[in-house]
């Protein structure tokens, strides 16, 4: 895209502000880097339009700076892009009038307003504003009978929801924005694509994979459209998880223009270039990890937004060899989540926080972090995520149960069940009590009582009493 001529108005009756606006959203939808330009020229021709062309042109130049940069100017476009549409409802009554009736009394205008305004607060971490934004839009969209949007919206409001680990609620709208996008060919790939990822999330990479095949036949090539690189960046991610490494690097190179994802916009590029190292991983390729998770850090910086700081902590903790360390940058990682609000991605720091511990020998620091996994598991009903948290914690307990710390010759794990039967704990509580299955304390129990040259639960406990030491669970 060439400013080399002026932009012409589609026909008489649209203003000239409208026809930059339009120009500029077709620069950030073919992610040219004529949007910089385009933006503050277009900023210049809305000054005086009606609030809804300010409030839809400045998002869209908030979206050009988080794109390219600078991050603090996208922050103020689209603080002040938010502060029009709250002034306009300000001067709406609000008694008995819905969100969506406020905004068509107020005259906010078309729903892509609120559409844009959504996006690039969703780039900007501010999800709970950007979902309540795409929700009202996707109901205005309806009631103007706006699919192509609607589907954008739908696709919008998904990622918002698995971002708070609402993979159900994510799930319906997906279904919906699919149907949506038999009449929309160009949101096809991207609306299959983000299905795949629920999918994952929820039932794991071989219930995905259909998706996700459906997804590669129907995406066009990345070059100059945002949706086709958006739903390659969200196969890459179904691929690593289903064991295709090297489809996943191909696919996320292809996306994002190549080594180092030069094309990764810049509020989320630290994001995917922790992908990147998990595929380098995967791939057993250590030294190139190690580099994309140095370029996250950087990446990171430059973006300055807690959640991409998070995602470069939890590359670095992944090929950082100490593990204390490891242990300490996968906990900050967590915490910037958990700050956030966005639960899946606290789990997975959790999870390399874990094995860090594991490897240090910190077992009972080890199981916390994965108990807190199965709890967001639960919560969420990411069944993939329950299935790595019971995975680590079978590895943690035999780990544990080999290393002989207590007089006796009862491991530490022993021993802590023994101290929780000298309680009065039934198998069914030690197991609930550890995250165990009842065989397996069962299992520990026969080997307690073999080491106490006992028979009974009776006896095991009057011996333990006898020879009471400190709890290692008080």
């Amino acid at each position: 895209m060439s400013m080399a001529g002026p932009i012409e108005p589609a026909g008489p009756a649209e203003p000239v502000g409208s026809a930059v606006d339009r120009e500029l959203h077709a620069a950030l939808l073919c992610r040219s880097a004529a949007a910089v330009e385009l933006a503050g020229w277009a900023l210049v021709t809305a000054a005086d339009a009606a609030p809804q062309v300010r409030a839809r042109t400045l998002a869209s130049a908030a979206l050009a700076a988080a794109w390219h940069g600078p991050i603090p100017l996208a922050r103020e476009r689209a603080r002040t892009a938010a502060a029009l549409v709250r002034a306009r409802l300000a001067d709406t009554p609000v008694a008995g009038l819905s969100t969506v009736d406020r905004i068509e009394r107020a005259g906010i205008g078309w729903p892509e307003t609120l559409g844009r305004l959504a996006l690039v607060e969703t780039v900007l971490e501010q999800d709970h504003a950007a979902l309540q934004h795409c929700q009202a839009a996707v109901d205005l969209a309806y009631h103007e009978d706006q699919d192509g949007l609607r589907c954008r919206l739908l696709i919008c409001c998904a990622h918002l929801l698995v971002r708070r680990g609402a993979l159900a609620a994510a799930a319906r709208g997906i279904d919906q924005a699919v149907e949506l996008a038999h009449r929309t060919p160009r949101m096809r790939g991207l609306a299959l694509a983000t299905r795949a990822w629920v999918t994952c999330l929820q039932d794991g990479p071989v219930a995905a994979l259909p998706h996700a095949d459906a997804a590669q036949r129907a995406s066009g090539p990345p070059d100059g459209d945002f949706a086709a690189s958006q739903a390659m960046r969200l196969l890459a991610r179904v691929r690593l998880r289903s064991g295709e490494p090297a489809q996943a690097r191909a696919l996320l190179l292809a996306a994002c223009g190549g080594a180092g994802l030069p094309g990764a916009e810049v509020a989320v590029r630290a994001g995917w270039l922790r992908v990147l190292t998990e595929v380098e991983l995967a791939l057993g390729d250590r030294a190139a990890a190690t580099a994309s998770a140095s370029a996250a850090t950087g990446a990171a910086a430059e973006a300055g937004l807690p959640g991409q700081q998070g995602h470069a902590a939890l590359a670095a903790a992944q090929v950082e060899p100490d593990h204390r360390r490891a242990a300490g940058l996968a906990a900050e990682a967590a915490d910037a989540f958990a700050t956030l609000e966005r639960p899946l991605e606290e789990a997975q720091a959790w999870l390399v926080g874990a094995a860090a511990a594991r490897r240090l020998g910190a077992w009972d620091t080890a199981e916390w972090r994965l108990a807190r996994v199965r709890d967001i598991a639960a919560a969420s009903g990411a069944r993939w995520l329950r299935d790595a948290a019971l995975a680590g914690q079978r590895g943690t307990s035999g780990l544990a149960g080999r290393m002989v710390e207590h007089a006796g010759g009862l491991t530490r794990r022993e021993q802590t069940i023994a101290d929780l039967l000298v309680r009065g704990m039934s198998n069914a509580e030690i197991a609930a009590r550890l995250h165990l299955t009842v065989k397996t304390v069962e299992a520990h129990l026969t080997r307690i009582y073999r080491k106490l040259g006992v028979r009974s639960r009776g006896a095991a406990a009057a011996h333990l009493a006898r020879t009471a030491r400190p709890s290692a669970t008080s």
